[in-house]
């Protein structure tokens, strides 16, 4: 068919290409042009970084603890048995700090496995994880499955040592890794426990600064605590759990 055919009706300003975007001039246009283009991006970073800076302050000021620990899993569980669980670990719990009192702060991380999209929230959650996992002073950790594996050989495996020896003779213990596994365990089988992994690794992070007498004696504490937990020794004290 004939252009001139195929193109009857069409006016000769609908054929001419589309005019080249004007580039923003003033001060003014160049910010609008940008915030247009990537407002998302800006905010999603600066909601991180205020997430972050959460995490920074949280843990710089937190309460001055006789036992530091977190439980960093893929899922989010029933806050209920995240909070039974931690009472129990009050149970064996000993006034390190001899203030009268018995605290433990535990960190609860849902980070996911990996598998899915990337969050801002999730990110922070890592970022805080990896705080925690080298400030020195969280001693007591226990993840799920999934994250010990991403932990043992993706992060530390082949740098550092992940988990100190124990001393103790219990099925759960894995005497070359380090870790106690409660699956099977008097713990595990509790009735408030029955929505939370089955398999839950239990390790003491090591001293890595033998030089800071807190660090060693945090690392000392946290071994004696965990030594306790499997061999269901509560410690003889007088001091009462706190909020």
């Amino acid at each position: 068919m004939p252009r001139k055919f195929a193109l009857a009706g069409v006016k000769e300003e609908e054929l001419r290409p589309n005019p080249k975007p004007e580039e923003p001039q003033t001060p003014k246009s160049k910010w609008e042009n940008f915030w247009y283009y990537n407002k998302w991006f800006v905010l999603g970073g600066a909601l991180a970084l205020i997430v972050a800076i959460y995490f920074v302050v949280d843990i710089a000021t937190r309460v001055n603890a006789d036992y530091e620990g977190m439980l960093v899993t893929a899922e989010a569980y029933n806050a209920q048995a995240t909070e039974a669980l931690k009472e129990e670990l009050m149970t064996y719990a000993d006034d390190i700090n001899h203030d009268g009192k018995l605290k433990m702060g535990v960190n609860v991380l849902a980070i996911g496995d990996g598998t899915q999209t990337v969050t801002e929230t999730t990110s922070a959650y890592i970022m805080k994880m990896q705080i925690l996992l080298s400030d020195g002073r969280t001693k007591l950790v226990i993840f799920d499955q999934s994250w010990y594996d991403r932990i043992g050989q993706e992060i530390l495996k082949g740098k550092t040592e992940l988990f100190a020896p124990l001393d103790v003779d219990d099925a759960g213990y894995n005497a070359e890794e380090h870790y106690w596994d409660w699956y099977g365990s008097d713990l595990q089988k509790s009735e408030w426990a029955k929505s939370l992994p089955e398999h839950l690794y239990f390790g003491v992070r090591p001293a890595y600064d033998t030089e800071d007498a807190r660090e060693v004696r945090d690392a000392a504490a946290a071994k004696t605590y965990l030594e306790n937990l499997i061999g269901k020794t509560p410690p003889k004290t007088t001091a009462k759990p706190v909020e």
